[in-house]
C-alpha cells in the first residue's frame, strides 16, 4: 500500500492529540505534527517516527512549511477565546487553503463547532436535533467568524484537486482539554472548590469525549467519497450541565459544589474577569442548546463508537491524577 503524509495542524491541542493517537499505528501513514512550539511538540510526541514541524500557522510562510509534501491535512487549530482572535479564523483558513493547493495536498479535514448554526430554529429541527441541513445563521460574533471559516473550507473543495470536509463537534472534554469550557469544572472539582456553571443548568446538553474524535477523523480520511460536504458528530446522548458536573465531582470523590451564573452575572463579572465577558454572547447555548444529529456521518462511515459520560469522566479524572 502506498504511504501518504498526513499533517496534523494544531497537534498539541486535545483534538490534535486524539487524531495523532488514532493515526500513529497505521503503517501506511507518515505523520507530521505541526504547532508553534518545537519544545512542546517534542514533549508531546517523543516518537522519532513522527515528524515535528514547528510553524506559525497564522502566517503564509508557516502554512507553506506545514503543507509542503503533505497529502492530507487535519486542521484542528484553536485560538484564544476572544472575538479579536476569532476574527483571524477566516483569513488564516484562506492562507492555509492556498498553501495546501500550492503543495498539491489532496485532502483537508477541518474540525469546527456548533457556533455557525446560531440559535436552533424549531421548524428546521429533525426530531429535535440540528442536522447539517439546519440554516447556518450565527447570532454571535464568534459564530460569524466560524461560519466564514467553514465557508472557505467548503468552497475550496474540487473534484480533481484539494478535496475538503468538515466535522462539527459539540462542547468537548477529555485528557489535555484544558482549553475546553468543561475543563474548569474538572479543575474546580480536583481542588475541592465550587465550579462556575452557566445558567440554566437543567437544560439538555451534549459533550464529546475527545479520544472519540480521532478515530472518526481517521475513518473520514480513508473514505474519499465522504469529502465535499460537512458532518456533525454528536455526543453519546444528552445530559444536563448539573448532572455532568455532579458526575465529575463524584469521580473525584467529593460532593458537588457550584455557583450558578446567569447572563447578567457573566457581563457583570466580565468587568473583572475578561474571559467571562467573552462567554456572555454565547449564553444562548445554555437556554436554547444545540443537540446534533449525526445520522449523515453514520450513513457515510457506519456505526460510531462513543464513550459514555461516566466512562469518559472517569478516564479524564484518571489522566489528571496521573499528571498530578
Amino acid at each position: 500500500m502506498q504511504s501518504k503524509t498526513v499533517a496534523v495542524w494544531g497537534a498539541f491541542g486535545t483534538i490534535g492529540r486524539s487524531v495523532v493517537e488514532a493515526l500513529k499505528s497505521d503503517s501506511s501513514i507518515r505523520l507530521r505534527v505541526v504547532g508553534r512550539s518545537a519544545s512542546k511538540l517534542a514533549e508531546a510526541f517523543p516518537d522519532a517516527a513522527i515528524e515535528k514541524c514547528p510553524a506559525d500557522l497564522t502566517t503564509e510562510s508557516g502554512c507553506e512549511a506545514a503543507a509542503a509534501g503533505a497529502d492530507a491535512v487535519i486542521y484542528t487549530l484553536g485560538l484564544p477565546y476572544t472575538a479579536k482572535d476569532f476574527a483571524q479564523y477566516p483569513a488564516m483558513m484562506s492562507r492555509a487553503v492556498m498553501a495546501m493547493k500550492g503543495a498539491g495536498t489532496r485532502q483537508l479535514v477541518h474540525i469546527s463547532n456548533v457556533y455557525p448554526f446560531g440559535r436552533p430554529e424549531d421548524g428546521k429541527l429533525v426530531s429535535g436535533l440540528v442536522s447539517e441541513e439546519h440554516p447556518r445563521n450565527p447570532c454571535s460574533v464568534k459564530g460569524r467568524f466560524r461560519k466564514e471559516q467553514e465557508d472557505v473550507v467548503l468552497e475550496a473543495h474540487t473534484a480533481s484537486g484539494l478535496t475538503t470536509t468538515l466535522l462539527r463537534l459539540p462542547d468537548f472534554y477529555g485528557p489535555h482539554a484544558e482549553m475546553s469550557l468543561a475543563h474548569q469544572i474538572f479543575d474546580a472539582a480536583a481542588r475541592g472548590k465550587a465550579a462556575d456553571l452557566f445558567a440554566p443548568i437543567d437544560t439538555p446538553h451534549e459533550f464529546v469525549f475527545t479520544p472519540d474524535v480521532g478515530p472518526v477523523v481517521a475513518r473520514l480520511l480513508a473514505t474519499p467519497a465522504a469529502f465535499g460536504t460537512d458532518y456533525n458528530l454528536a455526543g453519546p446522548g444528552s445530559i444536563t450541565v448539573e448532572a455532568f458536573a455532579k458526575a465529575i465531582y463524584e469521580a473525584f470523590g467529593v460532593p458537588l459544589k457550584k455557583r450558578t451564573i446567569g447572563s447578567f452575572g457573566l457581563r457583570a463579572l466580565g468587568i473583572f474577569v475578561p474571559v467571562l465577558r467573552e462567554f456572555a454572547e454565547m449564553s444562548y447555548l445554555q437556554s436554547t442548546p444545540i443537540l446534533l444529529d449525526d445520522r449523515k456521518l453514520v450513513a457515510a462511515l457506519g456505526p460510531l463508537a462513543k464513550t459514555s459520560y461516566l466512562d469518559g469522566i472517569a478516564k479524564t479524572v484518571a489522566a489528571m491524577k496521573g499528571r498530578a
